[in-house]
């Protein structure tokens, strides 16, 4: 049997959350969605991706308040959005 193998360390889940989310050291901040995450990582939809290696801060909003974290540019696709890795 051919086995398929990832790069991913922890699966995905699908993920219905907007986020708030700014590049580091910068004012603009954008309201995007989750498409999925991980305990190492999300996706956000956005058609303005920041490059790879951009350091970011989310705010995720949810019925148990808002959580802060950090994280890095780790993949980014034109128009449909970038993955993030958190950063502790």
């Amino acid at each position: 049997m051919h086995m398929l193998f990832t790069r991913r360390q922890h699966p995905r889940s699908p993920a219905a959350l907007a986020v708030d989310w700014c590049a580091e050291g910068s004012l603009t901040h954008y309201v995007s969605a989750l498409a999925d995450c991980s305990p190492a990582g999300v996706f956000v939809c956005t058609g303005l991706p920041k490059p790879v290696g951009t350091r970011v801060e989310l705010w995720f909003h949810t019925e148990h308040g808002t959580h802060n974290v950090k994280g890095r540019v780790r993949w980014a696709q034109s128009q449909r959005g970038m993955g993030i890795g958190f950063e502790i």
